[in-house]
């Protein structure tokens, strides 16, 4: 969250002429993590992978 954050606050204060996320922002050579779609997905694969191991890693029984 902290990535998305600080990314998008980057690109809301410094002066530029982006607009909206295309190709073009690879032909102007903008990183890759400036993007916030790439936070969005790296949210949803830690989101799913911290359920799965919550799962895999709870005790089949209760402890006594």
């Amino acid at each position: 969250m902290i990535g998305a954050a600080s990314s998008q606050a980057y690109l809301y204060f410094v002066p530029n002429k982006l607009g909206w996320v295309s190709p073009k922002w690879a032909e102007l050579g903008v990183p890759l993590y400036l993007s916030f779609a790439v936070w969005e997905w790296l949210a949803s694969v830690g989101v799913f992978a911290y359920l799965y191991l919550l799962l895999v890693l709870l005790p089949a029984d209760e402890p006594r």
